[in-house]
């Protein structure tokens, strides 16, 4: 069994996703690394980055080393900052809450695994499966990301 140390708090960050194409955004939140791959919480716009991912360019708009509280807050005064008439139009974003995500890392690896293939099982029988390139797309995506933030 792993101990968990609950006075370690997590690093994360909120960003903004441009669409340089469509001129529409996206702002969400991640615990974790500014490198580690992460893209979005919207399958809207996870799909639209997928087809066209050099058409996006992301900006951490505030970095956050006091936990996930204090990210979600964050997030959600940047969010509010979207009109009503903005959402789904201006932005990828369809709601102006930040409703944050599970305790993703307290989960054991046999957890974390049968979530990523239920993940994958519902992605290929709800939107097809996932195109031949994705993995390409994601490493160069990631590789240009890599090179913009040094």
């Amino acid at each position: 069994m792993r101990k968990i140390n609950a006075h370690v708090k997590k690093v994360g960050f909120v960003y903004i996703w441009k669409d340089k194409k469509r001129k529409r955004y996206y702002i969400g939140s991640h615990l974790g690394s500014e490198k580690d791959g992460y893209i979005c919480g919207s399958t809207w716009m996870f799909n639209t980055f997928s087809k066209r991912p050099f058409d996006f360019k992301r900006r951490i708009l505030k970095r956050i080393k006091t936990g996930k509280k204090d990210l979600l807050e964050e997030e959600q005064k940047w969010l509010n900052l979207i009109k009503d008439d903005e959402l789904g139009r201006k932005y990828y974003n369809l709601k102006r809450n930040a409703i944050g995500f599970k305790d993703y890392e307290n989960h054991s690896e046999k957890t974390k695994e049968k979530q990523k293939q239920a993940a994958l099982k519902q992605w290929a029988e709800g939107r097809g499966i996932l195109p031949p390139n994705f993995k390409k797309i994601k490493d160069l995506k990631l590789e240009k990301l890599k090179k913009e933030m040094v």
